[in-house]
């Protein structure tokens, strides 16, 4: 059951961006939605699949680490730099959308975030 969310925009590029974490009770992420914030992008069509595939794994049990570190900087388009200091470059959203679940799920590696170039689980 879902008793929490956390919401967010971010930029990769010239490319704006909305997510949503749900958590549960535990607060734990159990769903994810990422959606382009304007415009019509090619990438916006691979958006809800990407969010419906996190969602079902999370939804089926799958640890959420090794979600992450399977999904973690898989390379596609858009890539590049990022308005978000804790996670400045990224090489697709998945990445982004990978990197902002460890930091939800484990906020002290937000400082691991800022003094390493990879986050570590």
């Amino acid at each position: 059951m879902v008793v929490d969310v956390v919401n967010g925009r971010f930029a990769i590029g010239h490319l704006r961006f909305h997510i949503s974490i749900f958590k549960d009770e535990n607060d734990q992420p159990e769903q994810v939605s990422v959606t382009l914030a304007e415009g019509n992008d090619p990438v916006s069509k691979f958006l809800p699949a990407l969010g419906m595939l996190i969602t079902l794994c999370l939804q089926n049990k799958v640890p959420v680490t090794d979600l992450v570190q399977q999904m973690l900087r898989v390379p596609f388009e858009p890539a590049g730099q990022t308005n978000d200091s804790y996670i400045p470059q990224v090489v697709s959203v998945a990445d982004y959308v990978c990197q902002r679940i460890a930091l939800e799920i484990d906020p002290e590696s937000r400082s691991q975030a800022e003094s390493q170039p990879e986050l570590s689980l």
